[in-house]
């Protein structure tokens, strides 16, 4: 050490780098010895010098060539390492898809493989099951089946090649193949009527977009899709631009549209434990518990007369949706109830004010401002006179559109918000038209009522 300076083997030691690293960097000018030994030639390094070394360790880690960090120390530009990360970040996503589609095409021949080794024997008929792909095809020029084989293959080879020269970027024979008409298949007359291959899934620009509406709870809490309530904040503009939507549940949309305007607004905090009581008609039930509501065999007297709850172990299909869109760091306590009557329904969420810390004005007034452009949910003033005292479930039976009740106590510090809407309509189908209409550019409630 010499005044407080280390030698060169002592920095590479310490920063665990080689000699001929430190020497390279000096060549370069990333980082120069604080005094170099005119008659010995030997580097000497400050110990305050080993955070430059750091942090050109970290951008070599960041993927950045000597020369890039070379430019980031010599100008001091934080702006120009924002850049030349940006374009690395490019380049990584780049090889990542090259990665990913050789994956898919090392799957894809093993597959092949696969089903080769389980063909069955000629003249054998098998069903097969096969994921989702792109395939391209075109009418056969004559039936295959009867055709020479050099022929077919000839066929093949043509299709091939036309399909290469639009641009595709793989076309393999071993995904080549053609279909049979069903009426022709089982009448097992075999005559080829199209064919077709399987294409690399980058080719999908060659195919006219498909948007699908998922009414299901399969992909309602999915990030691949978006969900189909255009009213809560830039969903519209997700579902206008979606290929893929998912209806919400009925429950669901009637305790959502609550719960995530007061969360989004900081009406009520993330952590605040909701409840909610749902009822409903009969036809949220599906087929079977329409046919038994609706038996003509039904007892002029019996249990199907009275309210039914259901879900007591509170786990309903459609909590998850009710938690992660709505955006609450629990689970909600929910109870559906079902009533002898076809369809409508009301999900009614209590609120404490004492312990959410805001007033019965603040959520009316913010959930007014928050609907204000709703094409189908209206927000009612607080404590307006209920129709007959009350609200019956089936009110908004036969519609698409929601309507939000809000009362408070006398005392201020409680309050009973209801969503009114039809199962049917916007709890389903309803619902469904309208992601439909903003997905394919038509006017929102175009076919509503």
């Amino acid at each position: 050490m010499i005044n407080g300076l280390v030698s060169i083997g002592k920095m590479a030691e310490m920063n665990r780098v080689t000699v001929a690293t430190l020497r390279l960097y000096d060549q370069l000018g990333l980082l120069t010895p604080r005094y170099t030994d005119p008659d010995t030639g030997y580097r000497y390094y400050d110990i305050a010098q080993n955070a430059r070394l750091d942090m050109i360790a970290y951008m070599k880690e960041l993927g950045m060539s000597l020369g890039e960090i070379g430019d980031v120390l010599r100008q001091e530009d934080i702006t120009l390492i924002e850049i030349i990360l940006a374009r690395k970040n490019e380049r990584l996503h780049q090889q990542l898809r090259e990665l990913h589609s050789q994956h898919d095409a090392v799957e894809r021949a093993i597959a092949s493989i696969e089903r080769y080794r389980k063909s069955p024997t000629r003249g054998t008929i098998s069903l097969e099951y096969i994921d989702r792909r792109y395939i391209w095809g075109l009418p056969c020029t004559g039936n295959f089946y009867e055709t020479d084989i050099r022929a077919y293959e000839q066929e093949l080879t043509n299709l091939r090649s036309a399909l290469l020269e639009r641009g595709f970027s793989h076309v393999h024979s071993y995904n080549i193949g053609t279909t049979i008409l069903q009426k022709n298949f089982v009448r097992q007359c075999f005559i080829s009527d199209s064919t077709f291959v399987f294409v690399d899934h980058r080719d999908k620009e060659h195919f006219p977009d498909v948007k699908v509406l998922d009414t299901s709870t399969a992909f309602r809490t999915d990030a691949a899709w978006d969900y189909g309530f255009p009213e809560l904040k830039g969903q519209k503009e997700k579902i206008k631009n979606s290929d893929r939507v998912a209806v919400p549940g009925c429950y669901a949309s009637g305790f959502i549209s609550i719960a995530r305007p007061l969360v989004e607004l900081g009406l009520a905090p993330k952590d605040y434990p909701f409840s909610c009581t749902g009822i409903s008609g009969y036809s949220g039930g599906g087929k079977k518990m329409i046919a038994e509501y609706e038996s003509a065999d039904r007892p002029a007297h019996s249990k199907l007369d009275a309210p039914k709850s259901y879900g007591l172990g509170l786990a309903h299909k459609h909590l998850p949706e009710m938690k992660e869109i709505s955006g609450l760091a629990h689970t909600p306590m929910f109870v559906p109830v079902v009533c002898d009557y076809y369809c409508g329904m009301q999900v009614l969420v209590p609120l404490d004010l004492t312990v959410t810390g805001t007033t019965a004005e603040a959520v009316a007034a913010g959930l007014a401002d928050y609907y204000k452009d709703a094409a189908t949910v209206k927000v009612h003033a607080l404590n307006e006179s209920l129709p007959e005292n009350g609200l019956y479930s089936n009110a908004m039976a036969g519609t698409d559109r929601m309507e939000l009740y809000l009362t408070v106590n006398a005392a201020g510090d409680q309050m009973m918000l209801v969503s009114l809407f039809d199962n049917l309509g916007k709890g389903s189908s309803g619902a469904a038209v309208q992601c439909m209409n903003l997905m394919l550019g038509l006017p929102e409630t175009e076919g509503l009522e």
